[in-house]
């Protein structure tokens, strides 16, 4: 194990309590199955642990989002808007010795307005809608 390396991979083993570590060049998310919000409590959690402003990291080249969601099958969430960049050991060792997050991401525009998130609200709160309606049905108008 690289001695320049080995904090942050004691970091990783212990996030996600992990005995064999990927190569260090391995896309870490997708190898340790971390997403949503997960993934940005490792990225706190790493930028506080070793000192490094990760105010420019944008999840959504990182990662997937945490819940299903209905409304993606119409619009696209931001992860799939974008070009994945994997986050690998190497990359955390470079925030760890600039102090910052190390990435500059290519130029993308997303939405004003998460139609996606929009649509699976309307598709979660329609059934408790209707039972509201037979609650009101059954007991207030009878």
């Amino acid at each position: 194990m690289d001695d320049d390396t080995s904090s942050i991979r004691a970091f990783i083993k212990r996030f996600v309590d992990v005995t064999d570590m990927p190569p260090e060049d391995a896309d870490l998310f997708k190898a340790l199955d971390i997403y949503g919000d997960d993934a940005d409590e490792f990225i706190v959690e790493f930028g506080q642990r070793f000192d490094v402003d990760v105010g420019g990291y944008l999840w959504y080249f990182h990662t997937r989002e945490e819940c299903w969601n209905p409304g993606a099958l119409f619009f696209k969430p931001p992860n799939r808007r974008v070009t994945p960049i994997p986050i690998s050991v190497s990359l955390l060792r470079k925030a760890q010795l600039e102090k910052h997050w190390p990435i500059t991401y290519p130029v993308h525009a997303l939405p004003k307005r998460r139609w996606d998130i929009l649509i699976s609200q309307v598709v979660c709160l329609f059934p408790l809608a209707l039972v509201g309606l037979g609650l009101i049905l059954k007991f207030v108008l009878h």
